[in-house]
Protein backbone atom coordinates (compact mmCIF):
# COMPACT_ATOMS: atom_id res chain seq x y z
CA UNK A 1 0.00 0.00 0.00
CA UNK A 2 1.30 3.42 -0.93
CA UNK A 3 1.05 5.99 1.84
CA UNK A 4 0.73 9.55 0.65
CA UNK A 5 1.97 12.06 3.18
CA UNK A 6 0.29 15.40 3.12
CA UNK A 7 2.71 18.29 3.31
CA UNK A 8 2.19 20.56 6.27
CA UNK A 9 0.79 23.87 5.11
CA UNK A 10 2.83 26.90 6.08
CA UNK A 11 1.35 30.36 5.88
CA UNK A 12 3.41 33.39 5.02
CA UNK A 13 4.42 35.67 7.87
CA UNK A 14 3.26 39.27 8.15
CA UNK A 15 6.76 40.36 7.12
CA UNK A 16 6.53 38.24 3.96
CA UNK A 17 3.14 39.65 3.02
CA UNK A 18 4.12 43.26 3.58
CA UNK A 19 7.38 42.88 1.67
CA UNK A 20 5.51 41.29 -1.24
CA UNK A 21 3.51 44.52 -1.57
CA UNK A 22 6.47 46.88 -1.15
CA UNK A 23 7.92 49.06 -3.89
CA UNK A 24 11.33 48.06 -5.31
CA UNK A 25 14.35 50.31 -4.79
CA UNK A 26 14.02 51.47 -8.41
CA UNK A 27 10.81 53.37 -7.51
CA UNK A 28 12.37 56.73 -6.67
CA UNK A 29 9.41 59.08 -7.00
CA UNK A 30 6.37 59.21 -4.77
CA UNK A 31 3.05 59.63 -6.57
CA UNK A 32 0.32 60.71 -4.17
CA UNK A 33 -2.87 58.68 -4.45
CA UNK A 34 -1.33 55.88 -6.48
CA UNK A 35 -1.43 52.23 -5.42
CA UNK A 36 2.32 52.45 -4.82
CA UNK A 37 1.90 55.36 -2.38
CA UNK A 38 -0.02 53.15 0.05
CA UNK A 39 2.73 50.53 0.41
CA UNK A 40 6.30 50.50 1.73
CA UNK A 41 9.21 52.07 -0.15
CA UNK A 42 12.71 50.62 -0.21
CA UNK A 43 15.69 52.52 1.25
CA UNK A 44 19.29 51.33 1.07
CA UNK A 45 21.85 52.38 3.67
CA UNK A 46 25.65 52.18 3.75
CA UNK A 47 27.67 50.63 6.55
CA UNK A 48 27.79 52.61 9.80
CA UNK A 49 30.00 52.39 12.89
CA UNK A 50 27.56 49.90 14.48
CA UNK A 51 25.86 48.21 11.50
CA UNK A 52 26.67 46.77 8.13
CA UNK A 53 25.02 47.95 4.93
CA UNK A 54 21.26 47.43 5.31
CA UNK A 55 18.06 47.71 3.32
CA UNK A 56 14.83 48.68 5.03
CA UNK A 57 11.25 49.25 3.96
CA UNK A 58 9.27 52.26 5.16
CA UNK A 59 5.77 53.67 4.86
CA UNK A 60 6.04 57.27 3.70
CA UNK A 61 3.73 60.12 2.66
CA UNK A 62 0.42 60.95 4.33
CA UNK A 63 -1.79 58.05 3.21
CA UNK A 64 -0.02 54.72 3.72
CA UNK A 65 -1.93 51.53 4.42
CA UNK A 66 -0.14 50.92 7.69
CA UNK A 67 -2.89 50.85 10.33
CA UNK A 68 -2.75 48.06 12.89
CA UNK A 69 -5.02 46.96 15.70
CA UNK A 70 -2.64 46.18 18.56
CA UNK A 71 -3.27 45.99 22.30
CA UNK A 72 -6.87 47.03 21.61
CA UNK A 73 -5.60 50.35 20.18
CA UNK A 74 -4.66 51.87 16.85
CA UNK A 75 -0.97 51.59 16.04
CA UNK A 76 0.88 52.29 12.78
CA UNK A 77 3.60 50.32 10.99
CA UNK A 78 6.78 52.34 10.52
CA UNK A 79 8.23 49.63 8.30
CA UNK A 80 10.25 46.42 8.17
CA UNK A 81 13.79 46.55 9.52
CA UNK A 82 16.56 44.02 10.03
CA UNK A 83 17.25 44.09 13.75
CA UNK A 84 18.95 42.03 16.43
CA UNK A 85 17.12 40.59 19.43
CA UNK A 86 18.54 39.85 22.86
CA UNK A 87 19.70 36.37 21.81
CA UNK A 88 21.91 37.42 18.93
CA UNK A 89 19.33 36.57 16.26
CA UNK A 90 19.04 39.01 13.38
CA UNK A 91 16.07 39.06 11.01
CA UNK A 92 13.54 41.42 9.37
CA UNK A 93 10.89 42.56 11.82
CA UNK A 94 7.88 44.85 11.74
CA UNK A 95 8.30 48.07 13.70
CA UNK A 96 5.11 49.73 14.96
CA UNK A 97 4.29 52.95 16.84
CA UNK A 98 1.26 53.86 18.93
CA UNK A 99 -0.85 56.24 16.85
CA UNK A 100 -1.95 58.44 19.74
CA UNK A 101 0.33 59.80 22.43
CA UNK A 102 0.18 58.45 25.97
CA UNK A 103 -2.24 60.36 28.15
CA UNK A 104 0.51 62.03 30.20
CA UNK A 105 3.60 63.94 29.09
CA UNK A 106 6.75 62.58 30.66
CA UNK A 107 10.37 63.48 31.33
CA UNK A 108 12.93 61.71 29.18
CA UNK A 109 15.20 61.52 32.21
CA UNK A 110 14.84 63.13 35.63
CA UNK A 111 18.61 63.12 36.29
CA UNK A 112 19.65 65.30 33.32
CA UNK A 113 21.49 62.44 31.58
CA UNK A 114 20.73 61.65 27.92
CA UNK A 115 21.64 57.96 28.14
CA UNK A 116 18.54 56.06 26.97
CA UNK A 117 19.70 52.82 28.59
CA UNK A 118 19.36 54.29 32.09
CA UNK A 119 16.72 56.94 31.41
CA UNK A 120 13.58 57.45 33.47
CA UNK A 121 11.38 57.08 30.39
CA UNK A 122 13.04 53.83 29.30
CA UNK A 123 12.54 52.37 32.78
CA UNK A 124 8.87 53.35 32.74
CA UNK A 125 8.16 52.05 29.21
CA UNK A 126 9.80 48.68 29.89
CA UNK A 127 8.37 48.48 33.41
CA UNK A 128 4.91 49.72 34.29
CA UNK A 129 3.89 50.46 30.68
CA UNK A 130 4.99 47.09 29.30
CA UNK A 131 3.43 45.24 32.24
CA UNK A 132 0.11 46.93 31.48
CA UNK A 133 -0.06 45.69 27.89
CA UNK A 134 -2.37 42.79 27.10
CA UNK A 135 -0.91 39.28 27.27
CA UNK A 136 -1.61 38.87 23.53
CA UNK A 137 0.32 42.04 22.70
CA UNK A 138 3.27 41.06 24.91
CA UNK A 139 3.43 37.65 23.25
CA UNK A 140 3.96 39.33 19.87
CA UNK A 141 6.72 41.73 20.95
CA UNK A 142 10.35 40.93 20.27
CA UNK A 143 13.19 42.63 22.18
CA UNK A 144 15.26 44.61 19.70
CA UNK A 145 18.52 46.54 19.63
CA UNK A 146 18.17 50.31 19.54
CA UNK A 147 21.22 52.33 18.48
CA UNK A 148 22.06 55.31 20.66
CA UNK A 149 24.72 57.16 18.72
CA UNK A 150 24.32 60.90 19.07
CA UNK A 151 23.00 62.92 16.15
CA UNK A 152 24.78 66.16 15.35
CA UNK A 153 23.82 69.69 14.52
CA UNK A 154 25.60 70.77 11.37
CA UNK A 155 24.69 74.25 12.59
CA UNK A 156 22.20 75.29 15.25
CA UNK A 157 19.54 75.66 12.57
CA UNK A 158 20.32 72.41 10.70
CA UNK A 159 20.00 68.84 11.96
CA UNK A 160 21.11 67.21 8.72
CA UNK A 161 19.41 65.10 6.08
CA UNK A 162 17.53 61.88 6.78
CA UNK A 163 20.64 60.00 5.61
CA UNK A 164 22.89 62.03 7.93
CA UNK A 165 20.71 61.29 10.94
CA UNK A 166 20.50 57.58 10.12
CA UNK A 167 24.32 57.43 9.98
CA UNK A 168 24.81 59.34 13.24
CA UNK A 169 22.15 57.38 15.14
CA UNK A 170 24.14 54.21 14.45
CA UNK A 171 27.45 55.90 15.16
CA UNK A 172 29.66 56.14 18.24
CA UNK A 173 29.87 59.90 18.86
CA UNK A 174 29.67 60.94 22.50
CA UNK A 175 30.77 63.96 24.52
CA UNK A 176 34.53 63.99 25.12
CA UNK A 177 35.30 61.55 27.92
CA UNK A 178 31.65 60.46 28.07
CA UNK A 179 30.47 56.90 28.71
CA UNK A 180 26.95 57.14 27.30
CA UNK A 181 25.60 53.80 26.06
CA UNK A 182 25.81 53.18 22.31
CA UNK A 183 22.93 50.69 22.12
CA UNK A 184 20.29 48.98 24.22
CA UNK A 185 18.06 45.93 23.87
CA UNK A 186 14.58 46.24 25.33
CA UNK A 187 10.94 45.50 24.48
CA UNK A 188 9.77 49.11 24.13
CA UNK A 189 11.54 52.14 22.72
CA UNK A 190 10.93 55.37 20.75
CA UNK A 191 11.46 56.40 17.15
CA UNK A 192 14.71 57.71 15.73
CA UNK A 193 14.65 61.25 14.29
CA UNK A 194 15.45 59.67 10.91
CA UNK A 195 12.26 57.55 11.10
CA UNK A 196 10.35 60.82 11.07
CA UNK A 197 12.27 62.56 8.28
CA UNK A 198 12.32 59.49 6.00
CA UNK A 199 8.52 59.78 5.74
CA UNK A 200 9.17 62.79 3.49
CA UNK A 201 11.50 60.92 1.11
CA UNK A 202 11.12 60.11 -2.58
CA UNK A 203 10.17 63.73 -3.37
CA UNK A 204 7.30 64.10 -0.87
CA UNK A 205 8.81 67.16 0.82
CA UNK A 206 12.44 67.93 0.11
CA UNK A 207 12.69 70.53 2.88
CA UNK A 208 11.60 68.10 5.60
CA UNK A 209 13.72 65.31 4.14
CA UNK A 210 16.86 67.43 3.74
CA UNK A 211 16.68 69.24 7.09
CA UNK A 212 14.23 68.10 9.75
CA UNK A 213 14.73 71.33 11.68
CA UNK A 214 13.14 73.25 8.78
CA UNK A 215 10.13 70.91 8.54
CA UNK A 216 7.73 73.69 9.47
CA UNK A 217 5.25 75.56 7.31
CA UNK A 218 6.77 78.92 8.23
CA UNK A 219 10.23 77.78 7.07
CA UNK A 220 9.27 76.20 3.76
CA UNK A 221 8.37 72.66 4.81
CA UNK A 222 4.98 70.94 4.88
CA UNK A 223 4.97 68.46 7.79
CA UNK A 224 1.36 67.40 7.11
CA UNK A 225 2.64 65.47 4.07
CA UNK A 226 4.17 62.85 6.39
CA UNK A 227 1.99 60.40 8.32
CA UNK A 228 4.09 60.50 11.50
CA UNK A 229 3.35 64.18 12.02
CA UNK A 230 0.91 64.46 14.91
CA UNK A 231 -0.68 67.91 15.18
CA UNK A 232 -0.95 69.67 17.62
CA UNK A 233 1.45 67.69 19.81
CA UNK A 234 5.16 67.36 20.38
CA UNK A 235 6.90 64.18 21.45
CA UNK A 236 10.23 62.56 22.24
CA UNK A 237 12.62 60.55 20.06
CA UNK A 238 15.26 58.16 21.39
CA UNK A 239 18.36 59.99 20.07
CA UNK A 240 20.67 62.27 22.07
CA UNK A 241 22.70 65.18 20.75
CA UNK A 242 26.21 63.87 20.12
CA UNK A 243 28.22 66.47 22.03
CA UNK A 244 25.84 67.20 24.91
CA UNK A 245 25.05 65.36 28.14
CA UNK A 246 21.47 66.46 28.74
CA UNK A 247 19.63 67.13 25.46
CA UNK A 248 17.80 64.80 23.08
CA UNK A 249 15.80 65.28 19.91
CA UNK A 250 12.05 65.63 19.83
CA UNK A 251 9.33 66.57 17.30
CA UNK A 252 8.04 70.08 17.85
CA UNK A 253 4.37 71.06 17.66
CA UNK A 254 5.06 72.63 14.25
CA UNK A 255 6.47 69.39 12.85
CA UNK A 256 10.17 70.22 12.89
CA UNK A 257 12.94 68.25 14.62
CA UNK A 258 14.58 70.09 17.49
CA UNK A 259 16.24 69.30 20.83
CA UNK A 260 15.12 69.70 24.41
CA UNK A 261 16.38 69.31 27.97
CA UNK A 262 15.66 65.72 29.07
CA UNK A 263 13.90 67.04 32.20
CA UNK A 264 11.15 68.69 30.15
CA UNK A 265 7.70 67.13 29.90
CA UNK A 266 6.95 66.02 26.34
CA UNK A 267 4.62 63.52 24.66
CA UNK A 268 5.42 59.83 24.29
CA UNK A 269 4.57 57.43 21.43
CA UNK A 270 5.87 53.94 22.32
CA UNK A 271 7.54 51.82 19.64
CA UNK A 272 7.88 48.02 19.54
CA UNK A 273 9.16 45.38 17.12
CA UNK A 274 7.10 42.27 16.45
CA UNK A 275 8.42 38.72 16.42
CA UNK A 276 9.36 37.38 12.96
CA UNK A 277 6.70 34.64 13.12
CA UNK A 278 3.77 37.04 13.60
CA UNK A 279 1.11 36.57 10.91
CA UNK A 280 -1.67 38.75 9.49
CA UNK A 281 -5.12 37.47 10.40
CA UNK A 282 -7.19 40.06 8.54
CA UNK A 283 -7.32 43.62 7.28
CA UNK A 284 -5.74 45.59 4.47
CA UNK A 285 -3.95 48.27 6.52
CA UNK A 286 -6.49 51.04 5.89
CA UNK A 287 -7.87 53.12 8.74
CA UNK A 288 -11.28 51.45 8.43
CA UNK A 289 -9.84 47.93 8.06
CA UNK A 290 -6.55 47.79 9.99
CA UNK A 291 -4.28 44.77 9.99
CA UNK A 292 -4.85 42.29 12.80
CA UNK A 293 -1.99 40.03 13.83
CA UNK A 294 -1.59 36.71 15.58
CA UNK A 295 1.41 34.81 16.88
Amino acid sequence: MIVVRKEKKTSATAVDKLLAKSNPVSVNEYESGSDASHQMYTFEHPETAQTGALTDYRYIGNDPYNYVEFNGETWRIIGVFTVEDGNGNTSPRIKIIKDELLSENREWDSNYVNDWKTSTLNIYLNGDYYTGLSSVAKEMISPAKTYLGGAKYLEWENVGTAEDMYFWERGIDRPKGGTRSLNDIKNVSLIYPSDYTYTYGKGIDNVCYSDGHSCYSGWGGNPSLGWLYKSPYQWWTVSPIAAHYGYVFFILIGGNVFSDDVRQMEGVRPVVYLKPEVKIVSGDGTKDNPYKFKI
